[in-house]
């Protein structure tokens, strides 16, 4: 009876520790380098708004430079100063009809409900 208490003991133990080795949020995305940041934004850009090759090149060094900026710590104001400046770079280089679909596209991702 002692033996079959304590094996119980014993398992429940480990899987208390095999719980508090369990990551804290299992669906966070691993931290990524601004230039897989970069690479990943810019790949989805040239997908949806089937960018150039010059155009690609040019929203790369964009998308890597707030990627880079985004790392710093920015009041509410900031971000919203740093969107505005990346969007009109943005348009400085995509056809009108690239950056309209551009904000469709943005202003749908941040209106997803999250799970």
């Amino acid at each position: 009876m002692n033996l079959r208490l304590l094996f119980i003991l014993f398992i429940s133990f480990c899987g208390c520790i095999m719980m508090a080795q369990s990551p804290e949020h299992p669906t966070q995305h691993p931290q990524r380098t601004p230039e897989q940041e970069a690479q990943k934004r810019t790949e989805r850009m040239k997908r949806e708004l089937l960018l150039t090759d010059t155009q690609e090149a040019e929203v790369y060094k964009i998308n890597l430079k707030y990627a880079e900026l985004r790392r710093q710590p920015a009041t509410h104001e900031d971000i919203i100063a740093r969107i505005q400046a990346m969007n009109a770079e943005l348009q400085a280089i995509l056809t009108p009809e690239q950056f309209e679909k551009y904000k469709t596209y943005q202003s749908g991702r941040h209106h997803k409900p999250h799970p």
